[in-house]
Formats: structure tokens, C-alpha cells, sequence
């Protein structure tokens, strides 16, 4: 069964011609590049959980083998991994904070940087001070509406944080009916 199938296929790209070829595989390529952006919301927190429940099995397996039931287990082993990603969470974020207590000092060094850079622009450009803060408004009106996608891509992101451990979960309770699959 399986040579006659190769036979036919190969009969069927010798037939047709290396342009049609080309085109219904260049065609094809671009369908897949465009149906995986499109299921980008659904196929990266499956690829993070599918990647965490890899890294968690033997976790759940050794606990399993400590006469531990399978599902406590399995819950175990995710608890750890959350509370380990948590930590690491905290740790940027106190580093973060650190660095917000230098942000006055910043913001004054900044502003000196850009008051040199506009005398500068002033001189080489012939842009007086007045021009540059017109553009400088119009760009700020530009910036505004990515702070409504930043707030969208947090919220997918905490979306996404939120399935990541009920995939995992899933994944590791249905192991062996996926690997029979």
C-alpha cells in the first residue's frame, strides 16, 4: 500500500510542470505562514504549556513512583513550577524597582540630553525651538494609541499566564492518550 502511494505521487510530480510545482508549494507555504499568525493566540500558551509539561514530567513521574496519585502529583509538580516562575517574577520586578528609584535622576539627565540635542538640531537643521516642539506634540498624538495595544497585549499575556498552567495540566494528565494518538 504505502509503495503504490509513493509510486503515484512521484508519477504526479513528473507529470506537471516545475512552474505549477512551484506555485501550489510557494501557495501552500503562504497559507501556513498566514493560518499560524492567525492561531497565534491559541498556538503559543499550547507550544509554553506543551515545553513546561515536557520539563515537568519526570517531576510527576517521580512523584507518582513515591505512591503519590497521579493527579496530586501532576498538581504538585505544576505548584512548583508556578512558584518557581514566581520567584523569578519577583526578583525582576524588585530589580525593576531598584531602578525606579534612579528614575528622577534619569529623567534630569535626560532632560539636559534633549535640551542639548535640540540646540544641536537648531544648528545644524535650521529647525528652530518652536518647529521641534509641533513635531514633537504630533508625535506624542501618534504614541497614544499604542498605549491601548500595550494594555491589550498585558491582558492577553495575563490571559495567556492563566492557561498556561491548565494546559500543562492537561497535558500531563493525558500523556499516554497523546503519545498514543
Amino acid at each position: 500500500m504505502g509503495f503504490s502511494c509513493t509510486a503515484a505521487i512521484i508519477t504526479m510530480l513528473r507529470k506537471y510542470p516545475f512552474y505549477l510545482k512551484a506555485t501550489v508549494i510557494l501557495f501552500g507555504l503562504i497559507l501556513l505562514v498566514y493560518a499560524l499568525f492567525n492561531l497565534k493566540d491559541v498556538l503559543v500558551p499550547l507550544a509554553f504549556s506543551l515545553l513546561l509539561a515536557i520539563l515537568l514530567n519526570p517531576i510527576a513521574n517521580r512523584l507518582h513512583r513515591w505512591k503519590i496519585p497521579r493527579v496530586w502529583a501532576i498538581v504538585i509538580a505544576v505548584l512548583v513550577a508556578i512558584i518557581i516562575i514566581a520567584a523569578i517574577g519577583y526578583f525582576l520586578s524588585s530589580q525593576i524597582a531598584g531602578f525606579t528609584d534612579q528614575l528622577p535622576l534619569l529623567k534630569k539627565k535626560l532632560a539636559s540630553l534633549i535640551l542639548q540635542l535640540q540646540r544641536e538640531a537648531s544648528h545644524r537643521f535650521g529647525l528652530n525651538m518652536q518647529r521641534q516642539q509641533e513635531m514633537l506634540s504630533e508625535a506624542e498624538t501618534s504614541i497614544k494609541p499604542l498605549v491601548g495595544q500595550t494594555l491589550g497585549t498585558l491582558a492577553g499575556s495575563v490571559f495567556m499566564m492563566v492557561l498556561l498552567p491548565v494546559y500543562t495540566f492537561l497535558f500531563l494528565y493525558y500523556k499516554m492518550l497523546i503519545l498514543n494518538f
